[in-house]
């Protein structure tokens, strides 16, 4: 993986490119019938689905979280309160994850936020060379590897999420 100029600029692509990280731009269909209602990203616009993270913005205990699953997946709010040591999580409303991130509630991107919130990135992303996550613009993804994915986001692993 290359870097290049970005199709697409975003403050996650800036935060990419000023830190110097490697990561590529891809573009995907937006009307794809395959997205589900909160996805964003449809999993049938990728070789791998299961590489394919979007970000769910969570409150736990009253504070915002961050939490990244496979688009294929649904988020474990039991989880991921465990995982931060909290006792309830609830999945934020798509209008306040956009107002708390500073993204489209369609594009929401774990990288560039206004600001930085704690972060969990389930488990299954260290499975995998490299992830796709949201580029902060609706029909674009960056594609980066996951230890650049933690160390960017200052994020923990944990299983926070369920298959379908």
């Amino acid at each position: 993986m290359v870097k290049k100029s970005a199709a697409v600029h975003t403050s996650a692509t800036k935060v990419l490119y000023q830190d110097n990280v490697p990561y590529a731009i891809h573009q995907y269909d937006t009307h794809s019938h395959a997205a589900g209602p909160d996805w964003g990203m449809p999993p049938d616009s990728f070789d791998d689905p299961d590489r394919v993270f979007r970000t769910v913005i969570t409150i736990v205990d009253d504070t915002p979280t961050a939490a990244l699953i496979p688009v294929n997946c649904v988020i474990d709010e039991v989880l991921v309160s465990a995982a931060v040591g909290g006792s309830t999580a609830l999945e934020a409303s798509p209008e306040d994850a956009s107002t708390l991130t500073g993204f489209p509630e369609k594009a929401i991107s774990a990288i560039g936020m206004k600001e930085p919130l704690p972060t969990l990135i389930d488990v299954a992303a260290l499975d995998f060379k490299t992830v796709y996550i949201s580029a902060g613009e609706e029909g674009f993804t960056i594609e980066l590897s996951p230890t650049d994915l933690l160390r960017l986001t200052n994020a923990r692993t944990a299983p926070i999420a369920r298959r379908l």
